[in-house]
């Protein structure tokens, strides 16, 4: 074999590589729906597709959060948990002002709060991220079981809610859509911004990246 042939092969072989860690999952998600709609036909159906596509929103739009963490080098525990609390500040304030907006405001405060406690400890204090989130999380479900316990189920019965939560447009749920551009808001953050450069950068290489 010819020099010129090893090193063709070594750039194929390298392209491949590449192509495959971009778009890696779904090749596999493309395998995975072929082989679940040869076993079962009622998989790849538009009411299947639909439910799941329903199912997926939360944990979809948490770990669209926690990737932002994760290209930094960290790791975050408390998210589920913080949502929980979210919700349930969400509801507080509905009850009191019975103001959707409000109440949507609320929730962000919420884990924003959490978030900013959990960053300050990790990045200016110094400890441990698992050590610090598993803290918070502990912390935050212990508050979550008081709470749900001492108060009534969580019950946000308003027409703005319903219509996120249950209506379509052009047969596509509307929290899908929500989660949809969510993703491309962070897309573009992490792609096309100052910010996900440093997150990015400092993911790579922390210390490199302070010095640069």
């Amino acid at each position: 074999m010819s020099l010129n042939q090893i090193t063709f092969k070594k750039k194929y072989s390298n392209k491949l590589i590449t192509v495959f860690e971009k778009y890696g999952f779904l090749f596999m998600l493309l395998i995975y729906m072929s082989i679940f709609g040869a076993l079962n036909p009622k998989f790849l159906t538009v009411q299947n597709i639909t439910n799941i596509s329903v199912q997926v929103v939360p944990i979809g739009i948490i770990a669209l959060g926690l990737l932002f963490v994760l290209i930094t080098g960290g790791l975050d525990l408390s998210t589920g948990v913080g949502v929980s609390l979210a919700a349930i500040s969400m509801e507080a304030i509905f009850r009191f002002t019975e103001n959707p907006v409000l109440a949507i405001v609320a929730g962000f405060i919420t884990t924003l709060i959490l978030g900013t406690f959990n960053g300050i400890m990790v990045s200016k204090v110094k400890m441990n991220p698992i050590i610090t989130t598993l803290i918070m999380l502990t912390i935050i479900q212990g508050v979550v079981f008081i709470i749900t316990r001492l108060g009534d189920s969580l019950n946000m019965s308003n027409p703005f809610f319903r219509y996120i939560a249950r209506e379509d447009f052009l047969g596509i749920p509307i929290h899908f859509l929500i989660m949809i551009f969510t993703y491309l808001v962070g897309y573009l953050v992490l792609n096309h911004t100052r910010l996900g450069f440093y997150l990015i950068a400092i993911g790579n290489n922390q210390e490199g990246a302070r010095l640069a």
